[in-house]
């Protein structure tokens, strides 16, 4: 069973209610259009904020806190979807009803993680400089450190260069030199501005009366009225010509990735096709890229595809040796044109339904997966529940995952090549 409602103006609640799980699960999400600026000090922001609040001025203290709270569990981290950048914060918190001595654990809980969003420790007024310091240190290091993953590197490289001069090039935690500029000063003016103004989704699951929860969050988390207005998405429909980019690594192992444009896969009468689709090209346990490429023609060491449904694009990654660069290109679009043409057997099909239906049922075995899915249901403007979408699931045929695949244009190739 889900909810929608409104608490206050720009702020939207969805609460999904089930009692299959000892906690309760909330998500707060601030949305900002992704740009280089937003990026670098929302990262630092979700960094910054679990460092302190203004009754527990350091992280040690609001740890202790939490674990005498029935070890709650506090975080904040920032993520993209589309071209939108979320600050999201989220409270794991045991069900009141396994309490010892009938604690309010969800509402004492709520008042420590109201703390960490609206009420920073905030010395003289604005971030205490020696933590934004020490957090931008940490975060540097982070950022320098991700080349040494190199199949990460390779799609985030691949990435940049499909959607160049596009707001969704730029990774979700900033660049160095956007990072640097910032400091204490100019940090606490973009918070303030992003908790008064930004669009806010909000997901809960667990146990509560919708009514009761929408009270709750009133009175514990001061949101002030705002407009709801998402930012708006660069959508290429189609690839007109095919880039082509090569990078040295010292690597013993070379990595492929093609970029392509999806075209509509968001609104409702694509979306199923589109997640069988994916089940077929590359997800279930006998999709064509593994079984033909991985398997049968060995020309990869591993093989899969990740698809953002809300710009349209999808890359495909393989694990590779440098020599196979042009016939394990080939054999990856030639999956895909089989798939164009309707080549899908009947084994092909039942195997990405079953598994399909069986990934929207296990969703409820995880909180988080229930919150992810609803906050990016929310974010596409195209809200259905797991069950009502295995329904039209169900309903697809094989014409429609040649339709969908028939949309797909290959944008970008890209090469990380190894030694």
């Amino acid at each position: 069973m889900y909810k929608r409602i409104n608490p206050v103006d720009g702020v939207n609640l969805t609460g999904v209610f089930s009692d299959k799980h000892k906690t309760n699960l909330l998500l707060v999400s601030f949305i900002l259009p992704l740009n280089s600026l937003n990026a670098a000090s929302l990262n630092l922001i979700s960094k910054v904020l679990t460092g302190g609040t203004s009754s527990h001025s350091d992280f040690r203290s609001l740890a202790i806190a939490c674990e005498e709270n029935y070890s709650l569990s506090l975080d904040a981290f920032t993520h993209k979807k589309g071209e939108s950048l979320l600050l999201s914060f989220s409270m794991s918190a045991l069900k009141n009803k396994y309490s010892l001595y009938g604690e309010d654990i969800f509402r004492e809980g709520l008042k420590l993680f109201s703390e960490i969003i609206f009420s920073p420790f905030m010395p003289e007024g604005v971030f205490f400089g020696d933590y934004v310091n020490r957090e931008k240190e940490s975060v540097k290091e982070l950022i320098l450190s991700l080349v040494n993953n190199k199949p990460a590197y390779a799609l985030r490289q691949a990435v940049k260069l499909m959607c160049e001069n596009e707001p969704y090039a730029i990774p979700s935690y900033g660049d160095l030199e956007t990072l640097e500029s910032l400091d204490n000063i100019k940090l606490t003016e973009i918070y303030k501005s992003l908790i008064s103004s930004a669009p806010v989704e909000i997901v809960f699951t667990g146990e509560y009366d919708t009514d009761e929860l929408s009270g709750l969050i009133n009175s514990q988390l001061p949101f002030s009225p705002r407009k709801y207005i998402l930012p708006e998405v660069s959508r290429t429909e189609k690839a007109e010509i095919v880039k082509t980019f090569t990078e040295k690594a010292d690597a013993s192992q070379s990595t492929l990735v093609l970029g392509f444009r999806t075209g509509d896969i968001i609104s409702d009468k694509n979306y199923a096709a589109f997640t069988l689709f994916n089940e077929v090209f590359s997800q279930s346990p006998i999709s064509k890229l593994f079984m033909n490429v991985r398997e049968r023609l060995s020309l990869c060491y591993y093989c899969n595809s990740l698809s953002d449904r809300i710009k349209g694009v999808m890359t495909v990654s393989a694990g590779i040796d440098r020599e196979s660069f042009e016939i394990a290109k080939n054999a990856i679009l030639s999956e895909l044109e089989d798939i164009k043409r309707g080549k899908i057997t009947e084994d092909e099909f039942h195997s990405a339904l079953r598994s399909a239906l069986s990934g929207y049922r296990e969703l409820y075995d995880s909180q988080t997966s229930v919150c992810t899915y609803y906050l990016s249901r929310a974010l596409s403007g195209n809200i259905a529940t797991p069950e009502e979408e295995m329904k039209k699931i169900s309903s697809v045929r094989v014409e429609d995952i040649s339709a969908i695949a028939k949309n797909i244009t290959l944008d970008t190739v890209f090469l990380l090549e190894g030694n």
